[in-house]
């Protein structure tokens, strides 16, 4: 007796979850899973480095910059550490100067050592070489060079004139200047500390004095450029008198020219008298740190050391998305 034909079985029909669920597996099988630290994790290395930070003074850097380091374990972390000294380097102003030396350090350790998330196979004995090295140098110059070219102006919206009273206004162009003097002081230490090639000061100051004349100076960037010069003075005029000279007496043509407000009058005839009395200070601290590397040898570094041509701020220009 022949069989019944049965009728061929409809396809199994999957949900769209148990579907998507699959092509995931599929997916995750296919690819290699590389581990990343626990969130968890990282902010426990965040507060630490927090609560470092605000322990840091002149006599506590060079240990505070080993402990910190030891922190950075993960570009997250990296990229913490540097937004929490940035801000702390806009509004602290006497830290200026130890917040930069602190900088040079963090990237020699790393340009020798490497990060643990990223090591280096081969420690580098020259303390210039490490620096260049650096991510952590590159990710605060980047960071400096991009708050300088998207403030250079005051700018309010006619929508926020309409919704803020005058006094909200005032208080958020004081905002603005304190941060954008702020910048130029850390920068100007930056430079100070080697972490930026003293020539590429000439187009920070041609960029703040371009567009000034006797007739018609730009008050907010002859400001910013009377705090530059006084940040950097004493570095700018051993190396390149020169154009220390040349700048000093366009400065002296724009006082000329009566047009400058009372307080950016002042800033700058301050210079220029620091400049006649050779009274700029010296910001550098040309002491000596040992830096370990990772075969325990010891390596002398100086705050300041020198960096080759051309290895500063423009080498890291910012890549912006059109």
């Amino acid at each position: 007796m022949s069989q019944p034909i049965q009728a061929p079985q409809p396809p199994i029909q999957r949900s769209i979850i148990e579907t998507a669920q699959q092509e995931q597996d599929q997916l995750l099988n296919s690819q290699e899973i590389i581990p990343r630290p626990q969130v968890s994790v990282e902010n426990e290395h965040n507060q630490k480095i927090l609560e470092l930070l605000n322990k840091v003074t002149i006599g506590t850097i060079n240990s505070l910059a080993e402990e910190l380091f030891s922190h950075i374990i993960s570009e997250r972390v990296l990229d913490n550490l540097i937004d929490i000294i940035f801000e702390k380097a806009m509004y602290e102003k006497k830290y200026h100067v130890i917040y930069a030396e602190l900088c040079f350090h963090i990237a020699t350790i790393e340009g020798n050592k490497g990060f643990l998330f990223a090591p280096k196979t081969q420690p580098i004995p020259q303390a210039k070489d490490a620096v260049l090295q650096s991510t952590f140098r590159k990710k605060i110059l980047n960071r400096c060079q991009d708050y300088f070219e998207r403030n250079k102006k005051f700018i309010i919206s006619d929508e926020d004139k309409l919704k803020l009273r005058q006094t909200e206004i005032e208080e958020q162009e004081e905002l603005f200047r304190v941060r954008k003097k702020g910048n130029i002081i850390f920068v100007g230490m930056l430079l100070n500390n080697g972490l930026i090639n003293m020539n590429v000061s000439a187009a920070i100051i041609k960029m703040l004095i371009e567009g000034s004349n006797p007739e018609s100076p730009d008050q907010d960037n002859m400001e910013s450029l009377a705090i530059f010069l006084d940040a950097i003075g004493f570095n700018l005029n051993r190396e390149q008198p020169k154009y220390l000279s040349s700048i000093i007496n366009r400065i002296n043509a724009i006082i000329q020219g009566g047009k400058l407000i009372s307080t950016t009058k002042s800033s700058l005839m301050h210079v220029c008298d620091l400049y006649k009395e050779k009274g700029f200070t010296d910001h550098r601290r040309e002491t000596q740190t040992v830096i370990p590397d990772l075969s325990g040898q010891q390596i002398i570094s100086s705050v300041n050391p020198p960096l080759p041509p051309n290895q500063g701020w423009q080498q890291f220009n910012i890549v912006r998305k059109q």
